[in-house]
């Protein structure tokens, strides 16, 4: 990532604001390379209230025009002169350039009121040119903070469900709540169908449950999973409570294999995009779904530590007519021997882009990094445990909004830094204080 740091005043009331300059006139900027472009920015002060020290980080991120996602550049040199940075060596093409206040400072302005200062800017560099920002303020914001929760998970799921749709939903994705492995491809089914995520016990249908479907209304219900995961006493409760609705049932002999007939159901008429994540854990593959949903992909599982992709997995990605792939997770969770079979099958350097972190955290924020832009509004799931975090997908996607996992005892540095580098002004909790503890919800950081 490219980033260059802009210092403040030892004075207890300075911000910063940037004004970019037409010119190229400077002695310390290199000629423009005529296959390349630059983006200059001056620094000026202005009388806001930022805490003594604090520092300002500026950081390019090139569009990636064939998968509409933003990736960061890394480290173009600096030129500076007097106030004005330069920086040199850009490809041409669409950034988003992103200005943030210091972390560890940012940390204090939670501490003060969850008050902090962020802004981006979109440009487009051309070969030869020096591109102007024009004027960029950053501006102080605060989070409202929300939680979304019921008295037990099955309670929390309706409750959410009960926030992603106007009164009805067109299907209910039902998906045995106490297990993750066959659930974990409905989240981006049910946003693919405008539908909501409901959870159930695996021999009875919760009270929660069942009042809100009765609520919904829902013209198709998708039971998720083979018998062994939603009994077919459960399948008969719905038919009973729903007489008019279709329920249909999507399991097949394995995770994979549900997983696989659920994404052709959902995606009949193909997607650009999918998202492979592992099937032998939840993490990557539930914050993958809002993401997913955001660029219509669906979320592929494959058994992460395997050599090779399966044929059925590859016959899936033909048949949707995928042309790009994100890997969710590093190498630990998504073999690199997947990564060379995908390789094999006809998808280029160009076609794969791995999104890993050094944490189920990181990488659930860098995956919403790629994706989202600026948005409103951010969710925050407990990323040790499935239930919340599986229910809220479909309401991320409703709403256009980024999913972040944390610890359930603070808020984790990695989620903190994706929600304001969104620039989100409203958090959403998702799930009791057992889930995400009051300290969550006080931005108390990991740390």
């Amino acid at each position: 990532m490219s980033r260059v740091r802009f210092s403040a005043a030892l004075t207890a009331a300075l911000a910063l604001v940037f004004t970019s300059l037409a010119s190229a006139a400077y002695a310390a900027a290199p000629p423009v390379d005529p296959g390349e472009g630059n983006v200059e920015v001056r620094v000026t002060y202005a009388a806001v209230d930022l805490i003594p020290g604090d520092e300002v980080e500026v950081s390019f991120w090139k569009l990636d025009e064939a998968t509409s996602t933003y990736l960061p550049v890394e480290d173009p040199e600096w030129y500076a002169t007097d106030t004005t940075w330069t920086s040199a060596d850009l490809a041409p093409g669409s950034y988003s350039v992103r200005f943030l206040a210091d972390d560890v400072s940012l940390g204090l302005q939670w501490w003060r009121g969850a008050r902090y200062f962020v802004e981006s800017e979109d440009i487009v560099v051309q070969a030869g040119a020096t591109t102007a920002l024009g004027t960029v303020e950053l501006k102080e914001r605060t989070l409202d903070v929300d939680r979304i929760a019921g008295a037990d998970r099955f309670a929390t799921a309706a409750n959410i469900a009960r926030e992603a749709v106007d009164g009805t939903a067109p299907v209910v994705y039902l998906t045995n709540g106490m297990n993750y492995p066959d659930a974990l491809a409905a989240g981006p089914g049910a946003i693919a169908s405008g539908g909501v995520l409901l959870l159930t016990q695996p021999g009875t249908l919760p009270a929660a449950t069942r009042g809100e479907l009765a609520t919904l209304k829902p013209a198709r219900v998708v039971i998720v999973g083979g018998s062994g995961a939603v009994s077919p006493a459960v399948e008969g409760a719905v038919k009973k409570l729903l007489p008019k609705a279709r329920v249909d049932r999507l399991g097949g002999a394995d995770r994979y294999a549900t997983g696989d007939r659920i994404v052709r159901d959902a995606f009949r008429g193909g997607a650009d995009i999918a998202i492979i994540a592992t099937g032998r854990n939840y993490p990557d593959a539930l914050a993958a779904g809002p993401a997913a949903g955001a660029i219509g992909a669906p979320v592929i599982l494959l058994d992460g530590v395997a050599k090779t992709v399966p044929a059925a997995t590859l016959k899936l990605l033909k048949d949707l007519k995928v042309k790009h792939l994100f890997i969710a997770g590093g190498t630990g969770a998504v073999s690199s021997g997947i990564e060379t079979s995908l390789r094999k099958a006809g998808y280029g350097s160009a076609d794969i882009l791995r999104l890993a972190g050094g944490s189920r955290y990181e990488t659930a924020t860098m995956l919403n990094t790629a994706v989202f832009g600026a948005t409103d509004v951010a969710f925050v799931a407990n990323g040790l445990n499935f239930p919340d975090a599986l229910a809220g997908a479909p309401l991320a996607g409703a709403w256009g909004a980024p999913l972040f996992l944390t610890p359930p005892a603070c808020m984790g540095q990695d989620a903190a830094a994706g929600i304001v580098s969104h620039r989100s002004n409203g958090l959403i909790l998702l799930g009791g204080t057992g889930a995400l503890s009051p300290a969550v919800e006080r931005f108390t950081l990991c740390g």
